[in-house]
């Protein structure tokens, strides 16, 4: 990944398309200058608006290809050495400082998507952590030939999907991110490490049981819209561990 920037470490936003993401990622970035005022902000934008506030580094594409797959392919943009990415509908809460230390040994860094029963009516929440699937709104990354390696891998893994399909959740990045991450890291020599998802990727539906549980006062990282409809429901005795 080429540097344009000699910072060690900042946040990256992708946000393009319609006006209301740019103005939920400034809002985003917002709060995390909120929390880490010294803390460089870059936005990859097709924006040509005169100010972006709270960001420090503005990368201008143009591109027509979806959003999402501009999300992973515009990745390589980033201007900084260690990168915390954020999708646009997040929120800093408390620092996040330790997480950039633990990629001097890492190549990456991400959190487990929770496991929640969709089928059930209303939808049933099991666990704060999937085995073996993640969500693609928070993670971290050095910039490294291993790490430039598989995120052309999930690029070209992804570019092919049949646009019309694309929904958050289905036929998106995060679902081609799961097929291909344990393999390619490793065929990519990417080295990789969990950070702990209610922490530092607390979904927003989620919040009635992290104040449940009393894990609210613990989120770093908020990943969601005020709008998402919170869950109510709960399986009590499997997912009361810290």
């Amino acid at each position: 990944m080429a540097a344009r920037t000699g910072a060690d470490r900042g946040i990256l936003y992708v946000a393009v398309g319609e006006q209301w993401y740019i103005d939920e990622c400034l809002s985003s970035a917002a709060s995390a200058k909120a929390v880490h005022p010294d803390l460089p902000v870059a936005l990859v934008t097709d924006a040509r608006q005169a100010r972006f506030p709270h960001v420090d580094y503005v990368l201008n594409v143009r591109e027509q290809i979806h959003p999402l797959k501009q999300k992973v392919k515009h990745l390589s943009l980033s201007p900084f050495r260690r990168t915390l990415f954020l999708d646009t509908d997040t929120v800093l809460r408390r620092p996040v400082a330790s997480l950039f230390d633990r990629l001097n040994d890492l190549d990456f860094l991400i959190a487990a998507a929770p496991r929640v029963d969709w089928q059930a009516q209303p939808p049933v929440f099991l666990d704060y952590e999937a085995q073996g699937a993640f969500n693609t709104g928070v993670f971290l990354f050095r910039r490294s030939p291993a790490v430039s390696a598989f995120v052309n891998r999930w690029f070209e893994a992804f570019r092919g999907q049949e646009e019309s399909v694309i929904r958050p959740g289905s036929f998106c990045d995060q679902c081609y991110f799961n097929q291909i991450f344990e393999t390619a890291a490793r065929e990519c020599g990417m080295t990789w490490g969990a950070i702990p998802a209610r922490i530092y990727n607390a979904r927003a539906f989620l919040e009635n049981i992290l104040e449940r549980d009393g894990f609210l006062s613990e989120v770093a990282i908020f990943h969601g819209r005020a709008s998402q409809p919170r869950l109510e429901q709960a399986r009590p005795t499997e997912h009361r561990t810290r």
